[in-house]
């Protein structure tokens, strides 16, 4: 659904951008409606990560239904549970060492 490119960042928030192409979807109102969407889903799921802050970068592959939201609500979900994993373990690696 969509592509990902990530970076941790040094202010005390996380930052994203929605890129959403014209290609997808003419119609203005579908491509804002996924926009509005992926933003929701983001915002729920921030608040998951412990402590590091990352400036995100989604670019849509495909448009955001009624229909598909519960999917990419799971893969949003997934993934920030990823980089909580990562996180974790760079932490536990750094203590070790």
């Amino acid at each position: 659904m969509f592509t990902v490119f990530l970076k941790i960042n040094n202010i005390n928030n996380s930052r994203f951008v929605i890129n959403v192409p014209k290609v997808l979807e003419k119609r203005s109102v579908y491509r804002n409606f996924t926009k509005r969407v992926v933003g929701e889903v983001i915002g729920k799921q921030l608040n998951n990560l412990n402590n590091i802050h990352y400036d995100f970068s989604f670019k849509m592959k495909k448009i955001i239904t009624r229909e598909n939201k519960l999917l990419l609500e799971k893969e949003i979900s997934q993934m920030i549970k990823d980089l909580q994993i990562s996180q974790n373990q760079n932490h536990d690696q750094k203590n070790h060492s």
